[in-house]
């Protein structure tokens, strides 16, 4: 039973989108595998279920956003069906999203192609003390947007940007008061920056599946090519604020 102070969090991580990324190049064509890359299997698990594993850890509600309904290991973790707002699949429509199928005051808002997300982190962002709009943790001097803590008063600011027709999220950044999780802060807890790393390609999905080790029957056939639609909250995006330079949509 978690504590009083806790109860006023939940998680959410972002499992709907496209991938437009997340293909590899067979006879100078894509191949086209249906499936959505939440599920593809890492170390004999569906990746979806090795996400939600570390989030039940530490938080005591936990929801999926998912393009269509998928079963997962843990039974007690709600998938919902996400939602196009705006016309758009963007990162600021996921983080809409998100704080809208809670009622929590907080939310840690994560993705579901981070493999490598560690609970010492999400422990961190959950018992942080802040009253800011967010609390976002810092890694390499780039602002990591996930998972991050993200407060209800977000989504009006969230719904007045998009309804503008801008879904930047560097802009949406400039709007709100936020905290800063020290990197500092995150070493000594254990978290180091392959925790931040985001399964954006072909190549990074073999990268993961290199360091699982453990290859199945079924990846050794999905090795042959395919594309995998679903979320992709590039963490690429907030490098701008520190080398100027522009993001791209969650795709």
């Amino acid at each position: 039973m978690l504590q009083a102070p806790y109860c006023d969090i939940e998680a959410v991580i972002l499992a709907g989108g496209e991938s437009r990324r997340f293909a590899v190049p067979l006879d100078n064509d894509l191949a086209v595998l249906k499936k959505e890359k939440a599920l593809v299997p890492c170390g004999g698990r569906k990746l979806i279920d090795i996400v939600a594993e570390n989030y039940a850890k530490v938080f005591h509600r936990v929801t999926v956003l998912a393009n269509s309904p998928m079963e997962l290991e843990n039974a007690n973790i709600q998938v919902i069906q996400d939602q196009v707002n705006y016309g758009s699949r963007s990162s600021l429509a996921g983080l809409y999203n998100a704080l809208l199928v809670t009622e929590a005051e907080r939310v840690c808002i994560g993705a579901c192609d981070m493999p490598f997300v560690h609970p010492a982190l999400l422990q961190l962002l959950r018992d942080y003390s802040s009253e800011r709009d967010m609390l976002i943790p810092l890694m390499n001097q780039y602002l990591q947007p996930l998972p991050a803590v993200y407060r209800r008063t977000c989504v009006p600011l969230l719904r007045s940007q998009m309804e503008s027709g801008n879904f930047r999220i560097l802009d949406f950044f400039r709007c709100v008061s936020m905290d800063i999780l020290p990197e500092d802060q995150l070493i000594q807890a254990g978290v180091t920056n392959q925790t931040f790393f985001n399964m954006n390609t072909w190549d990074d999905y073999l990268h993961v599946l290199a360091i699982y080790s453990a290859k199945t029957e079924t990846e050794n056939s999905i090795l042959a090519g395919g594309l995998y639609e679903d979320t992709d909250f590039d963490q690429n995006e907030t490098r701008e604020s520190s080398s100027g330079g522009d993001e791209s949509n969650r795709s």
